[in-house]
């Protein structure tokens, strides 16, 4: 579903003023209709639930008490909100005002915009924001499914029927984790309205998936193709997009689009060990030993016995507020030597020592000693690549 609060970022929405209602932004549009002369002398019965209304208020222009009467029978309707053009009032009563903060409903006032193009804008994102939650489906299909070449091919296709032979994926993600998904469809929803239709863009799709924004680039064979990194920011660049909010991940160079689903994967993973590293960019060829440790998060054995180790440790820190989690963590990250870890935690090496006796000790059932620092390596990172 669409939000208000995904509607006005759209251009057309630039110069629309909130004048009430603004606990009421995050309401659900499922059309955009025009209330005039015609309409109110109906009844209002072509409005329903979730309509965003735009009007003039033509209607009442000789008589304002009017105003509140279709407030009254518009609020009856579940609208879920109005925009209305100052032509005839550059103000509205602080009843109406009060009427919209108590049901909540967006109010807005506005002058410019005809209301034809309004209409059509918000359609055309209603129908994008449909085709992001179908792309979207269809990424996870590829990557989550064992799929035959047709089945690849397809999907393909429907994401762009203009796919060429080969093909690069970009992943990009927030580095601030705490930013809301909704921002990736915000910058979707403007990219889609800033009228870049004039130029051939064909070999270049930009889709939301999960709370990163992936994109492809295809080319054919006899093209000679820009170090990634710099055809990505060059992507970035040319649809206004801040290079420096992001983490990207970049897959191989894969000379079939029949292996979309691996390069989809790539830049996942690379996305993921990115953002773990605190890197800009990083390409799914340095992955290195997380390129093998990745798809050990899809197996659900594994996942259930780190949690286990894991929860065991968290246990005996919270009970002898210890560090054995944290000194594991250290002990991976350093490739097992103690110097290392010592002076990162700033402890004594025999205290290190102390603390990795005690885990052993603890995780004896579910780790061989005699591969303990290879188990832990593998676990902690596991540990790692789950929670980061």
């Amino acid at each position: 579903m669409l939000q208000i609060n995904e509607v006005i970022n759209l251009t057309i929405f630039r110069n629309f003023r909130l004048v009430a209602g603004k606990n009421g932004l995050n309401r659900e549009i499922t059309n955009v209709d025009i209330l005039e002369y015609e309409w109110f002398n109906d009844g209002f019965e072509v409005f329903h639930e979730g309509d965003f209304i735009i009007t003039s208020l033509f209607f009442a222009k000789d008589n304002q008490k009017l105003i509140e009467k279709s407030f009254i029978r518009l609020i009856e309707k579940k609208i879920s909100g109005i925009a209305i053009k100052t032509i005839f009032f550059k103000e509205l009563p602080p009843e109406i005002l009060k009427m919209a903060d108590d049901n909540q409903i967006p109010l807005f006032l506005f002058s410019s915009a005809y209301m034809e193009d309004i209409i059509i804008a918000v359609n055309e994102l209603l129908k994008s924001k449909q085709k992001y939650l179908l792309f979207e489906e269809k990424i996870h299909d590829l990557i989550d499914r064992s799929n035959s070449r047709e089945k690849i091919a397809s999907s393909a296709h429907e994401i762009n029927s203009h796919f060429k032979n080969n093909v690069i994926t970009f992943y990009l993600t927030f580095y601030d984790k705490t930013v809301s998904p909704r921002e990736i469809t915000n910058y979707l929803n403007r990219l889609f309205y800033k009228q870049y239709r004039s130029t051939d863009l064909s070999n270049i799709s930009l889709v939301k998936y999960k709370a990163g924004l992936m994109i492809f680039y295809t080319f054919p064979d006899n093209e000679k193709c820009d170090n990634d990194i710099h055809l990505c920011k060059r992507i970035l660049r040319y649809f206004d997009i801040p290079l420096n909010l992001f983490c990207i991940g970049i897959s191989n160079r894969h000379k079939t689009f029949m292996q979309l689903d691996i390069s989809i994967q790539e830049s996942i993973y690379a996305d993921k060990i990115c953002y773990i590293k605190q890197k800009k960019y990083l390409y799914y060829s340095g992955l290195g030993i997380y390129s093998y440790l990745m798809p050990l998060m899809k197996e659900r054995s594994i996942q259930t016995q780190v949690d286990i180790m894991i929860n065991i440790l968290l246990e005996y820190d919270q009970k002898y507020t210890s560090n054995l989690l944290k000194t594991l963590l250290a002990y991976a990250k350093n490739n097992g030597e103690i110097s290392k870890t010592a002076a990162e935690l700033f402890q004594h090496p025999n205290t290190i020592r102390y603390r990795l006796q005690k885990a052993k000790d603890l995780l004896a059932p579910y780790l061989d000693e005699k591969n303990f620092y290879e188990y832990i390596f593998i676990f902690m990172n596991l540990y790692l690549l789950k929670t980061g």
